[in-house]
């Protein structure tokens, strides 16, 4: 009985040492997102700024941010190689460490070259984010609240959008301080926590959370050659993979364009003034990082692919009304805001689809593939949307943007209904 006893104890303990555990590797992992976002839209509150200081123009300014996500793109599954064989913990430090000197670049650079080069390295460091951020949690949290974990990340993310805007204006109100000295402080308190990080998660980590090639340290007589060949054959042997991949490609069209231009909505085609479109648009934020926690939790109670559905298709007839031009004052907001929060909820849904498709090996260049959709899409969208608003018309961009939902929602549809087993019953049920 003594020894019955004696065990319980320790089975307690170490349970919750590993819930403790557990929740650290989130927390931490979410910071390292909000660090993320808050490199990710450093420009965008400046522009005006650098126009003046680089005696250069706004489209010139929007190649730069262009180049930053491309540079993203390109090293998705590069850094995804890297996680998967040097570890997760050192490739998320790692990412930190060189969007921090990127960040430092564009605050000391001279001249628009330099701004290019700061703005790649930015890009390179965001690339390593993803596939290494949902592995981490992945191996740390139990597959029944893995879901809202991963929405803890994204509501830390979509408080990392927030920030660099009130951070920036709240350093230029200070006597003899511009915007140079605040991206320095930006960069300087990302360097920071990427240490603090590190430091921790290798503190509190075992080799569960990484993979086989880590821990047997990849032979060296393997081939370049053939590591390349397998890295592409365990990329195309998931079809399922690249369908969720396809899928944030083609949501993320939609979901940039919404981004990009819904001030322009709300200004020019609602005709609110700027400052209430700015906070409008602020609030969506606001919005996206509260239903990011609820999509988690709605994920671990019923499935990931019913949620995707649901989302997607809300998110849809939102932006069709919104886009009719036909909404009454009283309403244009709460629904801008609606919008904002709904499309952020099926985020937590579509990495628990790349989750559960992954093999455990290979699960962080999963997330670099899906990411890669996420990124081009970011690339894409705005540019897709702003030709057609400058040629054809706001609504019609806005209506475009419907018919991209659309899309979305049929290649979830056939997601779901191909690979995702447990959404089906799960609809069945609710049918019945």
């Amino acid at each position: 009985m003594l020894t019955h006893s004696l065990d319980s104890i320790m089975a307690a303990e170490k349970l919750r040492n590993v819930s403790r555990n557990a929740k650290l590797v989130v927390g931490i992992v979410s910071g390292a997102e909000f660090v993320n976002h808050m490199f990710l839209v450093l420009l965008p509150p400046i522009l005006g700024i650098l126009t003046e200081d680089f005696r250069t123009t706004i489209s010139v300014l929007g190649l730069a941010m262009g180049f930053q996500r491309f540079s993203t793109t390109i090293f998705q599954l590069p850094f995804g190689w890297v996680a998967d064989t040097y570890g997760r913990v050192f490739s998320m430090g790692l990412a930190i460490w060189i969007g921090g000197a990127g960040v430092f670049v564009v605050a000391l650079s001279p001249s628009i070259p330099a701004l290019f080069l700061g703005v790649a390295l930015i890009g390179l460091g965001i690339a390593g984010h993803h596939p290494s951020h949902y592995p981490l949690i992945s191996g740390a949290v139990p597959e029944a609240v893995r879901a809202r974990a991963f929405s803890m990340r994204g509501f830390a993310g979509a408080l990392g959008f927030g920030t660099p805007p009130v951070l920036i204006t709240a350093v230029l109100t200070v006597p003899g301080l511009i915007w140079r000295h605040a991206l320095t402080l930006i960069g300087t308190l990302g360097v920071l926590y990427g240490v603090v990080a590190y430091l921790l998660l290798r503190r509190i980590t075992d080799e569960s959370v990484e993979t086989e090639a880590y821990r047997e340290n990849t032979s060296e007589s393997e081939s370049r050659r053939s590591r390349i060949y397998a890295e592409i054959t365990s990329i195309l042997s998931s079809p399922a993979v690249l369908a969720v991949a396809f899928l944030s490609f083609v949501w993320s069209l939609t979901s940039n364009g919404i981004t990009s231009y819904t001030v322009v909505m709300l200004t020019d085609g609602y005709g609110l003034n700027l400052g209430t479109a700015n906070l409008t648009f602020s609030l969506m934020f606001g919005a996206g990082a509260v239903m990011a926690l609820v999509g988690g939790a709605l994920t671990d109670r019923f499935s990931a692919g019913s949620v995707l559905l649901s989302t997607i298709a809300l998110a849809g007839v939102l932006l069709a009304l919104f886009a009719s031009l036909l909404l009454p004052a009283a309403l244009v907001i709460p629904v801008a805001i609606t919008i904002g929060g709904v499309r952020m909820a099926g985020g937590p849904s579509r990495s628990t689809l790349i989750d559960r498709f992954s093999d455990p090996e290979s699960l962080g260049r999963s997330f670099a593939v899906m990411t890669i959709g996420l990124m081009l899409g970011g690339a894409v969208g705005p540019t897709v949307f702003g030709i057609l608003i400058d040629n054809i018309g706001l609504q019609v961009a806005f209506l475009t943007m419907c018919g991209v939902a659309l899309i979305a929602l049929l290649i979830a549809l056939g997601i779901v209904v191909r690979y995702d087993n447990y959404a089906v019953d799960t609809i069945r049920s609710i049918r019945s």
